[in-house]
């Protein structure tokens, strides 16, 4: 059983294309949730509390040659919090990956990403990552 409960709506749009080589599309959205509790409980103060975000995405992904592609993508989500102890705040972050066919069996890839969070009061935070793998498929 959760230990929240709340009553969810929104809407989402997302357009692809095909452009031969290339792949591109966006995506956009906005979620509502009103949180509902039982009266006497611990989480009697979360009854009727809204909290709203909105969001977008895109990316590009292709082939440069027979034997490699690459991928993107970034996103953002700006996010309303209606719990007092809660902070309004903005999510960012993008990344990019390189796949290369060594043989009809190994691929190597190489992807690096970056991730942010930005509140009103307290500080931003950032990460970030990277990858180099290889594999194997049977």
């Amino acid at each position: 059983m959760r230990s929240s409960t709340f009553r969810s709506r929104g809407v989402a749009a997302s357009l692809g294309y095909d452009l031969g080589n290339l792949q591109a599309g966006v995506g956009l959205g906005y979620d509502r949730r009103k949180f509902i509790a039982a009266p006497g409980t611990i989480l009697a103060s979360a009854n009727g509390v809204v909290d709203e975000n909105y969001w977008m995405s895109a990316y590009l992904n292709g082939r440069i040659d027979a034997n490699s592609r690459f991928a993107t993508n970034v996103y953002a989500t700006w996010f309303n919090s209606g719990f007092v102890t809660a902070e309004d705040g903005t999510t960012l972050g993008a990344s990019a990956a390189y796949y290369r066919n060594i043989t009809d069996h190994l691929t190597a890839n190489v992807a690096v990403g970056v991730d942010g969070l930005n509140r009103e009061t307290l500080p931003d935070l950032w990460s970030a990552s990277a990858l180099v793998g290889v594999r194997y498929s049977f």
